[in-house]
């Protein structure tokens, strides 16, 4: 079974992405004022989303259909959508040191450029091998 290369890279990208913005929630690298343990609520909303996923790749792997792959990226991405709003809600605003007129006015935008920056590097990565 292969998968094409821009459904994986769709799918490892948006899996990349759930990684960092539970790390970025989590209080690293530490960005946002108010960081530190996940919420159990937020906790809450991604477990579904992970089981769905682990059974995607089990779908996935006991048919051979790679598109499944696809629907693994799309929970995953929503999963770390659902985080990023669960940040946006509970955070006061960046650190003091990312003080910055264009941060001040879009509060979210250190962690927009840090999970989709390096979710697009993996994509742009394995796109390129």
């Amino acid at each position: 079974m292969t998968i094409s290369s821009g459904i994986f890279a769709f799918g490892a990208a948006a899996f990349t992405y759930l990684i960092l913005a539970l790390q970025v929630r989590a209080g690293f690298p530490p960005f946002y004022r108010k960081f530190g343990a996940i919420l159990e609520a937020e906790i809450k909303a991604v477990i579904p989303a992970t089981f769905a996923m682990m059974a995607l790749i089990v779908l996935m792997l006991a048919t051979g259909w790679s598109v499944i792959f696809a629907l693994f990226g799309a929970v995953a991405l929503w999963a770390g959508l659902k985080v990023r709003a669960g940040l946006s809600a509970t955070t006061s605003g960046p650190m003091a040191w990312l003080d910055h007129p264009l941060t001040l006015r879009w509060p979210m935008l250190v962690f927009d450029i840090w999970t989709v920056g390096f979710s697009g590097l993996c994509c742009l990565l394995l796109l390129l091998s």
